[in-house]
């Protein structure tokens, strides 16, 4: 059966809205307070000490190439010579309980944040350095 554009607007009608979601707004409001605190500073410098770190340490193993040259450093795109970025993926998963945040035939995206800690970082590096 035919579904009409115009029955699918009017039931997308009754769920959405154009108002701001206020939880939403509150947890950004939160979240820029806490980055501006001393603590949130702090565990900010500690998240771009770790990533560069392990960035540091993968450049130095020669079947790893690490891409980070972006405008978020959060980010970190990993390639494994002769390793399709799916294999590195499943990999990762099954073998150390590592999630991706995405994978292609080439390679695997990192995604990183105040919540990814140093044992984290250094549980990555030893993975991938084991693959």
């Amino acid at each position: 059966s035919n579904i009409e554009p115009q029955d699918v607007q009017n039931a997308l009608n009754i769920i959405t809205t154009t108002s701001p979601s206020y939880p939403l707004l509150a947890n950004i409001e939160g979240t820029i307070e806490f980055l501006h605190s001393a603590k949130g500073k702090k565990e900010l410098s500690e998240l771009v000490s770790n990533i560069f770190a392990l960035i540091r340490n993968l450049k130095q193993i020669p079947n790893i190439d690490v891409y980070c040259d972006n405008n978020d450093i959060t980010k970190i795109l990993v390639k494994i010579l002769n390793v399709s970025g799916f294999d590195l993926s499943n990999l990762l998963f099954d073998k150390y309980n590592i999630e991706d945040e995405l994978a292609n035939e080439k390679s695997v995206l990192f995604v990183t944040g105040i919540g990814t800690t140093k044992a984290k970082f250094k549980k990555l590096e030893k993975a991938l350095i084991d693959v």
